[in-house]
């Protein structure tokens, strides 16, 4: 209801009070006054509740009045006008409220990640074999803290290239964090083994692992080491190195193998006492037997008459030497040939070893003296066996 509509209702209703709405600003609130008072008989004054229309029904003033009808449809129309103006604004507030606590939420996440998260992160790259002037210009614009430290590697044989990295590639790493870089400071050392011994292919395969380099063997005769084993080794770049110090990878070791002891050229031992042949045959490490001794007229008693092999002959260290010794000159006596006639003599000179030289005398007649070489000899006297002996019968 407009404000004209109403004006017009209270006057045809004097000495009423009419409540009522009309499309007015909310807020306003319109008076019935007496007409004398004003042109329209309303004066306005604010409220904040609804729109309400209050009279005076003084006996001069003409109040508007209107049915209780036409109030109730104007409270009705009142109510649905103020929820129509109300909707948009709740839902433009909601929005934004929303859009507030929003905007509240994603500065906190952006403040939160910004005090939260630290300092930058990078990816650690693929750094090994590089060499280290190579390794840490890649790296420089990740502000790492740095640290370089070396040792030796047979992965990274060549002194100057990187090993290995900590952290390992591909890992994160954040700005001045530590890092580590490993860099090759060459192959790593051998330790020279001991050989002495060990058949020459065990030594040489020893060696081949080490990555040491076995030159060709030499051989020599050795009392004691078996043919084929190991009898000394060396080191040719440096002789004072033995087993236990350390070389680098490929270094040439020299070996010297046994053959087996030194073969042995017989020495004369003829004219020699036993004892003594014996013990020259024995220092050689060869062996020895010795015959049973036998009558010799040149060589004396307990002296080695023979050998065989030969002097001169070439024998292998063990081998035997066999020695025939001289047990002197083969003496027999002169047997006692008194009153024997000749056939008697001739038979105890022949047993006792001795023969009848020259006879003279008469060959039937008895004994009557001996003679060797012109000089008498008698019963007794000894004499080289099978000597003649010149007899006299009388």
């Amino acid at each position: 209801m407009t404000r004209d509509e109403l004006a017009g209702l209270a006057r045809r209703v004097p000495g009423e009070a009419i409540i009522g709405s009309f499309d007015e600003p909310r807020g306003t609130t319109l008076q019935a006054v007496r007409p004398a008072e004003t042109d329209t008989g309303w004066t306005e004054a604010p409220s904040s509740g609804r729109d309400v229309i209050v009279a005076d029904s003084p006996p001069m003033a003409t109040i508007a009045t209107a049915t209780a009808a036409t109030a109730r449809q104007t409270d009705a129309q009142s109510a649905h006008s103020g929820t129509q103006e109300e909707r948009p604004h709740r839902r433009w507030l909601t929005a934004l409220t929303a859009l507030v606590l929003l905007a509240a939420l994603g500065g906190l996440a952006l403040l939160a990640s910004l005090l939260f998260r630290g300092p930058p992160r990078h990816e650690i790259p693929e750094l090994g074999g590089l060499q280290l002037d190579a390794a840490t210009s890649q790296i420089a614009a990740f502000d790492w803290d740095l640290d370089v430290r070396t040792e030796r590697s047979d992965d990274q044989p060549i002194a100057g290239r990187v090993v290995r990295t900590v952290p390992i590639a591909g890992s994160d790493l954040a700005e001045g964090e530590p890092f580590l870089l490993v860099v090759s400071d060459g192959p790593e050392l051998r330790t020279l083994p001991e050989l002495r011994g060990l058949a020459v292919g065990e030594a040489e395969t020893e060696l081949a692992e080490l990555r040491l380099v076995a030159l060709a063997p030499t051989e020599r005769f050795d009392e004691e080491v078996p043919a084929g084993e190991v009898v000394s080794w060396s080191v040719p770049a440096d002789a004072t190195l033995v087993a236990s110090n350390e070389v680098l990878p490929a270094t040439e070791v020299a070996i010297v193998v046994s053959i087996g002891p030194e073969p042995r050229e017989v020495p004369d031992v003829v004219g020699q006492s036993v004892d003594e042949a014996t013990a020259t045959l024995r220092e050689l490490r060869l062996e020895v037997t010795v015959a049973e001794p036998v009558f010799d007229n040149e060589i004396p008693d307990g002296e080695v008459i023979s050998m065989a092999p030969s002097a001169g002959d070439v024998l292998e260290r063990g081998a035997t030497v066999d020695l025939l010794s001289s047990k002197g000159q083969d003496l027999v006596a002169v047997p006692d040939l008194s009153g024997l006639t000749l056939p008697q003599a001739r038979e105890a000179l022949t047993a006792a070893g001795l023969q009848i030289g020259a006879m003279v005398g008469n060959s039937l007649g008895t004994f009557a003296q001996a003679t060797v070489g012109g000089d008498e000899v008698g019963a007794g006297e000894e004499f080289l066996r099978n000597t003649a002996v010149d007899v006299v019968f009388l």
